[in-house]
């Protein structure tokens, strides 16, 4: 069934990654459905438009077969390696614990989590977007595209001592 299947995850938004996952752990089938009907762009030998119906009407069986494939789609999507323009952030001042618990949300999935993350240390982000500070701003972002492209050049950032003026004291020097 994986071969029969061609997913776009690139058509999420983190606000709908939230939602199918909170369907998945709630275990609403019919919010899963419809979450499959956004990612799924083409099924084998089919030819009628791709609807939550399209899912709701499958055997147990192959339901679980496009519920691995789909998880199989997600951990194969791959993020750009590029900044975004207009995306503005002080990594230096990012808190340990804050990071830790970015990269422990980002393990479960936790959307929520990740977001007020963003609120808190995104200082500027894209006009179009809207407010760096604002909950929508960064549910309505592709998932792959914009959101995890800028949480990953965050994280890499303040993976990295050099950008961040630490230098080659640990404490740095005392503000």
């Amino acid at each position: 069934m994986t071969k029969e299947l061609t997913f776009d995850l690139t058509r999420l938004t983190a606000g709908q990654i939230a939602a199918q996952f909170k369907a998945e752990t709630e275990k609403d089938f019919d919010k899963m459905a419809a979450g499959m009907a956004l990612v799924v762009v083409k099924i084998e030998n089919r030819t009628d438009p791709i609807t939550a119906a399209t899912f709701t009407s499958l055997k147990y069986w192959q339901w679980k077969a496009v519920m691995s494939a789909f998880s199989e789609a997600l951990q194969t999507q791959t993020v750009p390696d590029t900044a975004i323009e207009g995306v503005r952030y002080d990594a230096q001042k990012i808190m340990a614990r804050d990071m830790v618990e970015l990269q422990k949300a980002l393990r479960q999935l936790d959307i929520a989590t990740a977001v007020k993350f963003l609120m808190a240390n995104v200082t500027a982000c894209p006009t179009a977007w809207g407010k760096p500070n604002k909950v929508a701003t960064w549910l309505n972002r592709a998932y792959y595209g914009e959101f995890m492209a800028v949480v990953s050049n965050i994280i890499s950032d303040a993976n990295d001592g050099e950008k961040n003026g630490s230098g080659n004291s640990i404490f740095g020097s005392p503000e």
